[in-house]
């Protein structure tokens, strides 16, 4: 079972969309375990699956020994560089831009240990322009993507961006038991439509000032 772990529900103050992405979990299973959770001690009390699973009892707590953390557009790194591109592309570390030209943006890959995560954009994210368009983050295949709308508007000098993920995930479920968690009003599916990232980059001062919120909050 894959699924998107849904820790950024309930965060008030988001720097980031937070997509921790959990390949092979399960849950834990109620037979011979001790479980204790603190939370800056605070004690929290772990939920009990509704249902068997496999004819065993479980927590509704979740495990994985195969998972990846994508910080979306984190606000605490921003910063406005001008760069240069070698073949349409410009890497920076382990993540790679990927234009059409050189103001259009169409994909952006980040690289890791075991595969890669993609964010694919239709049409190209062109800042010089007025644009709408769809915004794909597609982890590995057997996890689904989740997909939003962008917007940019540009007045002279100032740029204003914004992405919501409003589409929510869309998962693939490869059992029964994650067809029934994971359709579509699910919180697994739909807590990150909550996430609204507004951006404004003032050209000729060279500013960037950038936010999250989350409307569920």
């Amino acid at each position: 079972m894959n699924l998107l772990a849904p820790i950024g529900y309930g965060s008030k103050n988001p720097n980031f969309l937070p997509l921790f992405f959990m390949y092979n979990f399960d849950f834990i299973r109620k037979k011979y375990t001790q479980i204790k959770c603190k939370i800056e001690d605070k004690k929290i009390k772990i939920d009990k699956f509704s249902m068997p699973m496999n004819m065993q009892f479980r927590y509704y707590a979740r495990y994985s020994n195969q998972c990846e953390l994508l910080e979306f557009a984190n606000t605490d790194s921003l910063s406005f560089v001008e760069v240069d591109l070698d073949n349409n592309s410009y890497i920076d570390k382990n993540i790679e831009y990927i234009f059409e030209e050189s103001n259009s943006l169409s994909k952006i890959i980040v690289h890791l240990e075991d595969g890669k995560i993609e964010i694919n954009f239709s049409p190209c994210f062109d800042m010089n322009k007025d644009t709408k368009g769809i915004f794909k983050i597609c982890p590995k295949k057997e996890m689904g993507y989740l997909e939003g709308i962008y917007e940019i508007n540009r007045d002279q000098d100032k740029i204003y961006k914004k992405l919501v993920p409003q589409n929510g995930w869309n998962a693939v479920p490869n059992s029964f038991i994650t067809k029934l968690i994971l359709n579509k009003n699910s919180i697994f599916c739909k807590w990150c439509k909550n996430y609204e990232y507004i951006e404004e980059i003032d050209v000729s001062k060279r500013l960037v000032r950038a936010k999250w919120n989350n409307k569920c909050r």
